[in-house]
């Protein structure tokens, strides 16, 4: 996801992505200012179901959309659209829970740790398939 660097937090960089604080480390980033592609990994990325009201839990949280669920054996992979930043890809483990479906609200957040930040100036499709 694109964003700008705007603060520091010890040793988390606090970015703004399209209006959304997310934390990384900065040992993990290849800048400390300007602009970044913060990335993280889709089985890094943990999913909820959310209602309206939800109080934040996580330092990273974004709310979004389900638009598609597919189950994977031991996992679930869902595509979610997050207003502002697009659609995340989410790998979660298959432990019996109900199943999201398209159109439920959810939450998702990760650990600042599990970020990582790459230069901003790179291409944000760069190695999907199209």
């Amino acid at each position: 996801m694109p964003g700008t660097v705007v603060g520091r937090r010890g040793e988390f960089l606090e970015v703004d992505a399209a209006g959304h604080r997310v934390l990384l480390a900065a040992a993990r980033a290849v800048s400390e200012s300007g602009d970044v592609l913060v990335g993280v990994r889709p089985e890094k990325l943990d999913i909820r179901a959310s209602t309206p009201g939800d109080a934040a839990t996580a330092e990273n949280e974004l709310a979004g959309i389900v638009t598609d669920t597919a189950f994977a054996g031991m996992s679930n992979e869902y595509h979610v659209e997050v207003p502002g930043l697009g659609d995340f890809a989410v790998f979660a483990q298959n432990r019996g829970a109900a199943i999201l479906q398209p159109g439920d609200a959810v939450t998702l957040s990760w650990h600042p740790e599990h970020a990582f930040g790459l230069d901003g100036a790179d291409d944000v499709d760069a190695g999907e398939e199209s």
